[in-house]
């Protein structure tokens, strides 16, 4: 394990060094990068809304810092609405992954998410689809 992960793993998060040999590889690979994640936000923008209940509309965007990946409520314009927060945890993840590794944060093949309602024409109501990409902050 690099010392620079090992150091922010007491720094940050308290951890003794019994603690610290159980970290596994990914994490350890996250911590190694986390200058580039200090680079970006994660966006979630609202590409269609119909019928939400939350009255998520378009062109409405969840904003997050990539690392940790924490909701920016004062960066943000959306409603929250758990069952739109949700299902973006893992396109989240993707941006993360490609983050880490290095690649271009935004051409991933997965990028848009959907709220958990199914929709007026399956027993729900609303609908709302979102865009997930990285957003490089400026100056950094």
């Amino acid at each position: 394990m690099e010392e620079v992960v090992r150091k922010s793993l007491k720094k940050v998060f308290g951890m003794p060094d019994a603690e610290i040999s159980k970290v596994a590889p990914n994490i350890q690979k996250i911590m190694g990068s986390y200058p580039k994640f200090q680079q970006y936000r994660i966006v979630a923008e609202v590409t269609d809304s119909q019928y939400c209940g939350a009255q998520i509309k378009k062109g409405q965007k969840y904003i997050f810092s990539a690392l940790p990946p924490l909701l920016l409520a004062e960066e943000s314009d959306c409603p929250l609405c758990i069952r739109a927060l949700g299902p973006l945890t893992g396109f989240i993840n993707s941006v993360m992954d490609r983050i880490a590794e290095g690649i271009e944060p935004d051409n991933g093949i997965f990028t848009i998410a959907e709220c958990l309602d199914p929709g007026l024409e399956h027993g729900g109501l609303g609908k709302v689809h979102f865009k997930v990409y990285a957003r490089r902050i400026t100056g950094k």
